[in-house]
C-alpha cells in the first residue's frame, strides 16, 4: 500500500494544472430560438436567420433545423426551409426530433419531424402559427399555438386534435412568454403571459396555479418567463420578472400546485430568459448578458458569466433564448448569434501556477496523506464540500461549515470539492492510507 500512495502521490505531482472556461463561447451561428440535447455529444438546434452571411446557401428569411456533433464542435443544416420560422424543438429519444415554428407572415404553422436523427423530415402545416411543441412519450404529444389553443396527438403526431380549452380572458396579450411542458401523458403545464395553468386530464380541463395581475401597460411588463421540473421528481422551478430589471425565482414541492417565492434579483438590469434543473439542487438561469447557477436548490444564486456587450450593438445581442442541461455538468446555450458550452458545470477551473500559490493562500486541507482525518483551513465562506473518489463518484457530502471530518473507510486518492458563496470552485487531492 506505501508503494501505491507513492505512485499516486508522484502522478499527482507530474498532472498539469487544465486550463478550462466556466462556459466555452462561439460566434456566427444562427439565431438559436430551442435546443434539445439528448446526449451530450449530439443535439439539435431551432433556428431562425442566420449571421454567416458568405454561406450563400441560406437566405436572409431562411429558418433551419441544425444537427449539432461532437459536443458543439461540429453544425450541420438538417433542414432549410425559406420563409419559415422554427420556434421550439424537442427529441423523444436519440433519433426522434419534433420541431414547430411558423411562415413569416404568421398565417399557418410547421410542424416538422425526424425518426432517423435529422437525416430525412416530414413535415406538415396547420392553420395556426406554431410556438411550442411537448412530448411527454413516444405517442402523446401536445403542440401550443399563437393564439393559445392547444392541438394534442396520441398517435406520435400522424393525427392531431384541438382541444377546446382557450386560455385569452381578455384582449390578445404578447406571446414573449407562452411555454407549454408535459410531465406525462396527462400532467402538464401552459405559461401564458401572466398565468400558469395545469391540467391533470391530458388537456382537458386546466386550473389556475399561479398568476401576477399587471399593474402597468406594456412594455413596462411583468410576466412568467419560463418553468423548469426536475425530471422524475415532484420538483418545479418558476420565474417571474418586472419591468425588466427584477426577476424572481419560485418554487414548488407538489409539481405545481402550490409556489413559494425563494429568491429575488432586484435591480438586476439583465432579462431572464430561461432556466433549467437538471436536477433537485442544481440550476441555471440565463438571458440577457448573464448566467447565474445554484446548488442548493434556489435558495442563493451566483453569477458564472457576464457580458459588457451593450443592447445597442447593431451586430450581436449576447442574449441567450434557450439551456439546455443533460445532466448538472453538460449544458448548452444558445441565443443570437452566439453558443455556449460547458462540461464542468461551468465551475471555474484553475488556469496557472500562479492561481494555485494564490488558492494556497486562502485553502488547505490536511494532513495529507492521511489516515482517515483531515482537517480545513480557508478564509472564504464555503456553500458546498463535496468528496469523490478515483472513479469520479461522490461519496460524501459534508456540511459547509465542517473543519474536520473523516473520510470514507476505503484507501486511496480522493478529490475534495469546495464552492465558495461566490460560485468559485476549490479542488483538493488527499490520500488516504
Amino acid at each position: 500500500m506505501k508503494k501505491l500512495i507513492g505512485i499516486l502521490m508522484i502522478c499527482f505531482a507530474l498532472v498539469p494544472i487544465a486550463i478550462q472556461a466556466q462556459w466555452d463561447e462561439q460566434f456566427f451561428f444562427p439565431h438559436i430560438n430551442s435546443l434539445s440535447f439528448p446526449t451530450k455529444d449530439f443535439g439539435m438546434a431551432a433556428c431562425e436567420n442566420y449571421y454567416n452571411h458568405s454561406d450563400t446557401s441560406f437566405t436572409a428569411d431562411s429558418s433551419a433545423i441544425i444537427l449539432i456533433s461532437d459536443s458543439g464542435d461540429t453544425w450541420n443544416y438538417s433542414l432549410v426551409l425559406p420563409g419559415v420560422t422554427f420556434k421550439d424543438i424537442q427529441h423523444v429519444n436519440t433519433s426522434t426530433f419534433y420541431a414547430v415554428g411558423y411562415d413569416t407572415s404568421r398565417q399557418f404553422g410547421v410542424l416538422a419531424k425526424t425518426v432517423d436523427g435529422g437525416n430525412s423530415w416530414d413535415t406538415t402545416l396547420m392553420n395556426t402559427p406554431l410556438l411550442r411543441v411537448s412530448f411527454p412519450s413516444d405517442s402523446v404529444g401536445y403542440l401550443l399555438t399563437k393564439d393559445t389553443f392547444i392541438y394534442k396527438t396520441i398517435d406520435s403526431g400522424k393525427t392531431w386534435n384541438q382541444l377546446s380549452y382557450n386560455f385569452f380572458d381578455t384582449l390578445p396579450l404578447p406571446t414573449i412568454s407562452n411555454k407549454i411542458h408535459f410531465v406525462n401523458d396527462s400532467v402538464g403545464f401552459v405559461v401564458f403571459w401572466t398565468k400558469l395553468f395545469k391540467t391533470t386530464d391530458g388537456g382537458l380541463s386546466w386550473a389556475l396555479k399561479h398568476s401576477h395581475s399587471n399593474s402597468r401597460p406594456w412594455p413596462l411588463y411583468e410576466y412568467i418567463v419560463d418553468i423548469a421540473f426536475v425530471e422524475g421528481d415532484s420538483t418545479a422551478y418558476l420565474i417571474k420578472e418586472e419591468y425588466g430589471d427584477d426577476f424572481y425565482i419560485y418554487k414548488s414541492t407538489d409539481l405545481g400546485d402550490n409556489w413559494i417565492a425563494i429568491d429575488t434579483m432586484v435591480n438586476a438590469f439583465y432579462f431572464s430568459q430561461t432556466i433549467s434543473f437538471p436536477t433537485k439542487d442544481t440550476g441555471y438561469i440565463s438571458g440577457q448578458f448573464m448566467m447565474y447557477k445554484t446548488v442548493d436548490g434556489g435558495n442563493s444564486w451566483f453569477k458564472q458569466r457576464s457580458s459588457n456587450t451593450l443592447p445597442q450593438n447593431p451586430s450581436f445581442n449576447d442574449w441567450v433564448e434557450d439551456l439546455y442541461c443533460v445532466d448538472a455538468l453538460n449544458c448548452f446555450a444558445g441565443g443570437w448569434g452566439r453558443f455556449y458550452r460547458t462540461f464542468n458545470g461551468g465551475d471555474t477551473v484553475l488556469t496557472s501556477i500562479g492561481e494555485l500559490n494564490q488558492l494556497k493562500k486562502k485553502l488547505a486541507v490536511y494532513p495529507n496523506p492521511t489516515s482517515g482525518m483531515v482537517n480545513l483551513k480557508t478564509t472564504e465562506k464555503l456553500q458546498s464540500i463535496e468528496v469523490y473518489n478515483l472513479q469520479g463518484q461522490k461519496v460524501q457530502e459534508v456540511n459547509a461549515k465542517e473543519r474536520s471530518w473523516q473520510l470514507p473507510e476505503e484507501s486511496g486518492l480522493y478529490l475534495i470539492r469546495m464552492q465558495d458563496v461566490k460560485g468559485n470552485v476549490y479542488t483538493e487531492k488527499v490520500i488516504k492510507e
